[in-house]
């Protein structure tokens, strides 16, 4: 019993807690259940917020819609307003302009006191017998104004009308007719005006619409007389124009090809628009109509021209004409197959008429060296006789070659003739193409030394390349050559080097991989199918279907070559004649390991020696690269600083010096600043002393008419330039430029009096020339309307300068 009321006590009070529990669950549920409802009714009252802010969204972006459409109607009436203000604004400027006049009128109603000279104011008389004083001579501004009043009295009474703008503006463009004083352009200066500033037509009817709403006049001449000057001097029916289809870049590109019909009418047009202005003047019956021939290859294209030396400004790009332009080069194969009829019709053309004068018309050749030696049948300048004017001999390279301590500049060579010419060039003698003849029949002597080309070339042979191989020398210790194109062979043997040391390198990358594939398979050695007769074939896993089989001497067994742990071709062609086999030779697999671990190792080393000359080769190349190419030596740095700062920056023409920044650099000021960044250098004195003498050569092609004692002169300093270039550089190679101008330069001057009155240099600027006239038309597809329109600008071009109209305008840029 006392057990049983024991677990009765127990199941009580067990209940009791169960009871307990289940009341706290009771209450917990009932906790939750009315966090439950409260956050049900927070989520109602989340989405009623919701509901009424997107209302509020909805409306906000209506109202926008509305602001920004109030917004455009805003501009669109701020637009109008403006409009009508500017058409008010005039408006009030008419009524301004008339109360102006009314004014003027009534303060006017009595003549202004005028200023009257001092001849008749002593003297009694009538005032209409006064004679004013000159309107010039009126010194101030009152005294102007008080003229300018009486003649707007004046100009009041006789329009009858308050507002005499209309008679002032009828008075202004009607008054060229009775006087000299010139209101407007006339058609010519109008159709200048038109070409020089590449005024199209539409330009020009805007702009005189629009000279008419404010002047109420217009200054331009009418387009119709434009038009009409235009057509009448337009030579492009002189012109045979076409195109042709060449290859550029491996595409097809279609080019235009223009080509003279006859040299005679265009040089006739020429002479007798330049006669009818005076520009021309030839004193004696006997004297030649003198006319320039100028030839020149510019990228692509060869143009040839031709203008008339005896002008005021022969140099002026604006007077040559264009007689030929075809896509290729300026060879004697290309001139003579493309050229003939203009040749032929040069060589014919010995007289013209114009303007009741019969003369002797003498052609001249101004063109580069290569372009006069193709016209002549010459080989050119890399020929031992390089010369076309004589028959000196000039060795360029080899044991032999004429140096400037060698060379005798005082040697008198015999001097070429066309007959000569033609006999040298049946055997190929003397520089001449064999089988070739003069495309021209000129004389010799009218072959002209191109003036700006053999400054060129001699400025950067002697002085520019020198003063660069100065900077390097002085910038890297390492480096011994004086002369830059040596140092330049310095930097192509090393990048030669560095490849070779490149391609070696592969080599051993690739045989070091071999012989690590061949000790990884010996290591993990496993049987292949279909192996050799090796016990331990490991072929087909390091190179497979390349291997290559050997026979052992001994057992004539066959062999994969990396199963006998061959790597390099020699080894395989060593063996391949006498080889005993690993079984031969009782070879085990350990003695294999040891061996192909040993050439493993090997051949790290020879990798590792390799990878170490390649870098070598590397470091010398970049060195020398930052010096010669990249331009980081510190006295290279100094000496562009002040290239660039007296505006001689190469880098604006292709790493060329033209003969604007070659003039700039030859003036002693500038000469001096050059130097003082060499100071100390083993050439400085010889080297500044060839610049000034060549800066004083350069003065002498300018277009003076030099007398005998002045070219003696010329000849004296020219020596002085030789002996100067001997002390600077005893063995540098004499250049034909040099020849050319120590030779024949004088001679010319002597025959035609001036060395740089006609300069080649025109024929090479007609190229830009050209280009900018066509880049105005560019938007014409068709290549021969392009060019039939860039002909009949360049022949306006011409008329301006024949007629003098240039020299009128303030520009000559077009």
């Amino acid at each position: 019993m006392p057990r049983r009321n024991k677990r009765e006590k127990d199941c009580v009070k067990k209940a009791k807690g169960q009871s307990e529990k289940a009341a706290e669950l009771k209450s917990t549920a009932e906790y939750w259940k009315i966090l439950y409802e409260e956050t049900i009714v927070k989520i109602e009252v989340i989405k009623k917020e919701k509901i009424q802010l997107s209302d509020e969204v909805v409306e906000k972006d209506a109202k926008i819609e509305i602001i920004i459409s109030e917004h455009d109607d805003t501009k669109k009436r701020i637009f109008i307003s403006e409009k009508q203000c500017n058409i008010l604004r005039l408006k009030v400027d008419q009524i301004e302009d008339e109360i102006k006049y009314i004014k003027i009128s009534k303060t006017t109603s009595k003549r202004p006191k005028r200023e009257y000279s001092e001849i008749n104011d002593d003297e009694p008389g009538p005032s209409e017998e006064r004679i004013l004083k000159a309107f010039s001579t009126l010194q101030n501004s009152e005294s102007r104004d008080n003229r300018m009043l009486g003649w707007l009295h004046d100009a009041i009474y006789w329009a009858g009308d308050e507002n005499p703008k209309i008679f002032m503006i009828y008075s202004f463009t009607h008054a060229d007719k009775y006087t000299d004083f010139q209101s407007r352009f006339s058609p010519t200066q109008t159709w200048a005006l038109k070409i020089q500033h590449n005024l199209s037509d539409g330009f020009l009817k805007n702009f005189k619409r629009t000279e008419n709403e404010i002047l109420g006049f217009d200054v331009l001449a009418s387009r119709a007389n434009v038009l009409e000057l235009s057509k009448t001097h337009d030579v492009s029916h002189l012109y045979n124009i076409d195109s042709e289809i060449v290859m550029k870049n491996k595409n097809e590109l279609r080019v235009p090809r223009i080509m003279i019909i006859k040299v005679e009418p265009l040089l006739k047009i020429h002479l007798e628009r330049l006669d009818n202005a005076g520009r021309v003047h030839y004193e004696n019956p006997d004297d030649p109509v003198n006319v320039n021939l100028y030839g020149d290859k510019g990228r692509d294209e060869m143009k040839c021209s031709i203008s008339i030396a005896d002008g005021p400004n022969p140099n002026c790009v604006y007077s040559l004409s264009i007689i030929t332009l075809y896509f290729g080069s300026d060879t004697y194969e290309q001139l003579k197959a493309r050229l003939p009829h203009m040749f032929e019709d040069i060589n014919q053309l010995k007289f013209i008429n114009f303007n009741g004068q019969k003369r002797r018309v003498v052609f001249h050749v101004l063109a580069d060296m290569k372009f006069i030696s193709a016209t002549v049948g010459h080989s050119g300048q890399s020929s031992n006789h390089p010369c076309y004017k004589c028959y000196i001999k000039i060795c360029l390279r080899g044991k032999d070659k004429s140096t400037l301590l060698t060379f005798n500049f005082k040697d008198v060579a015999i001097l070429r003739t066309l007959d000569s010419m033609r006999t040298d060039a049946k055997t190929g003698d003397f520089g001449m193409i064999l089988g070739s003849a003069p495309l021209l029949d000129i004389d010799v002597e009218n072959l002209a030394p191109p003036e700006v080309h053999i400054i060129l070339r001699i400025f950067k042979k002697y002085i520019y390349d020198s003063l660069l191989a100065e900077c390097n020398l002085k910038d890297n210790t390492d480096i011994n050559e004086e002369r830059l194109a040596d140092q330049k062979r310095i930097l192509e043997n090393l990048k030669k080097e560095e490849t070779t040391s490149l391609e070696n390198l592969k080599i051993r990358e690739k045989e070091l991989k071999d012989a690590e594939k061949m000790y990884d398979a010996l290591v993990d050695y496993r049987k292949i199918r279909k192996p050799c007769s090796s016990v331990y074939c490991i072929g087909n896993k390091v190179v497979p279907k390349t291997s290559e089989m050997i026979s052992c001497c001994d057992c004539k067994k066959l062999f994969h070559s990396q199963c006998l742990l061959l790597i390099t071709e020699e080894e395989v062609r060593e063996k391949r004649i006498n080889y005993s086999c690993i079984l031969c030779k009782k070879f085990t697999i350990q003695m294999l390991l040891t061996e192909s671990f040993m050439r493993k190792n090997t051949f790290e080393r020879m990798y590792d020696q390799k990878l170490n000359e390649y870098n070598k080769a590397v470091t010398e190349r970049e060195k020398m690269e930052d010096i010669l190419i990249k331009l980081k030596g510190p006295t290279r740095q100094e000496l562009e600083k002040v290239l660039r700062e007296i505006g001689c920056d190469q880098r604006a023409f292709f790493q060329e010096m033209v003969g604007n920044q070659v003039r700039k650099i030859l003036r002693p000021p500038n000469i001096e600043r050059i130097m003082n960044v060499l100071k100390g250098t083993p050439k400085y004195d010889s080297l500044k002393k060839v610049m000034i003498l060549l800066g004083r050569i350069m003065t002498y092609g300018g277009t003076k008419t030099y007398s005998e004692p002045e070219i003696k002169e010329f000849e004296q300093l020219l020596d002085l330039f030789v002996d100067a270039l001997r002390e600077c550089h005893p063995n540098e190679t004499v250049i034909p430029s040099l020849h050319m101008l120590h030779a024949h330069v004088p001679n010319h001057m002597r025959k035609h009096g001036s060395w740089g009155r006609s300069s080649e240099q025109v024929g090479e600027n007609l190229h830009s020339h050209y280009n900018r006239i066509d880049t105005n038309y560019s938007h014409v597809p068709n290549v021969v309307d392009r060019a039939n329109l860039v002909m009949r600008r360049m022949s306006e071009w011409n008329y301006l300068y024949d007629t003098g109209e240039l020299d009128k305008c303030s520009s000559f840029d077009d």
